[in-house]
């Protein structure tokens, strides 16, 4: 990762270190789609615990595109991987193609409950806006859930700065024997990325489908910090 962006990603941690109990920072991952899978695998370790627990992790890995699970079944898709001048990765969470790698970190929030227990998508999704939103709002950032017109993969749970997406957001459930797992995560631009649009853009049409996104849609932490 660049040292620009490892500046903020510290400035970053720093502000989230107090929010959680567990904070796991992992190293920068070599392969992509290992990064991805590893979400899935501490979903499932926390589901089959002895206790409810939560966890947050920090992660990034080199530049990819990520998609949803349900892209896969598309008839494009295998066509589509093979064309890609990077690497493809499928995350089981929903939304659209996402950008990883350089200029990015992924923030992913697990937690363990009881069956039964009152936590649903939206506290889920509540609770990882308290704790990011509050870190960002430590560096003097304020942010908001907000659905941004003409940004990629966007949803009612994107986290906006004045009506720019600084990250979008992603949720999924697993069912274990004791406990059920929830994980919310989030892709945030610590710096703005050249090619992020026309990645996805090319990728995704691809798929037969027909985005339009605009670059002015998207912000970053470096643009939100900059002149602070």
């Amino acid at each position: 990762m660049e040292a620009l962006s490892l500046d903020y990603l510290d400035a970053l941690a720093e502000a989230l270190r107090p929010s959680v109990g567990e904070l796991v920072w992992d190293k920068p991952a070599s392969d992509a789609r290992s990064a991805v899978m590893r979400d899935e695998a501490l979903l499932d370790q926390l589901g089959a615990g002895d206790r409810a627990t939560s966890l947050l992790r920090l992660w990034s890995g080199p530049a990819a595109l990520v998609a949803p699970r349900h892209f896969a079944r598309k008839p494009e898709f295998a066509a589509a991987v093979e064309e890609s001048p990077i690497p493809v990765a499928i995350r089981a969470s929903g939304g659209t193609v996402v950008l990883h790698g350089p200029g990015f970190i992924n923030i992913t929030y697990i937690v363990a409950r009881t069956k039964g227990s009152d936590l649903n998508v939206d506290r889920l999704y509540a609770a990882f806006g308290d704790i990011v939103m509050g870190a960002l709002a430590q560096l003097g950032i304020v942010a908001g859930f907000e659905r941004v017109s003409r940004a990629y993969c966007n949803g009612r749970h994107d986290i906006a700065v004045a009506g720019r997406k600084l990250a979008g957001t992603a949720a999924m459930v697993r069912r274990c024997a004791a406990f059920d797992a929830h994980l919310v995560h989030a892709t945030l631009r610590l710096t703005p990325v050249p090619g992020e649009i026309a990645a996805i853009t090319t990728f995704e049409r691809k798929l037969g489908l027909n985005p339009a996104y605009d670059e002015r849609s998207l912000t970053s932490l470096a643009e939100e910090l900059a002149g602070r």
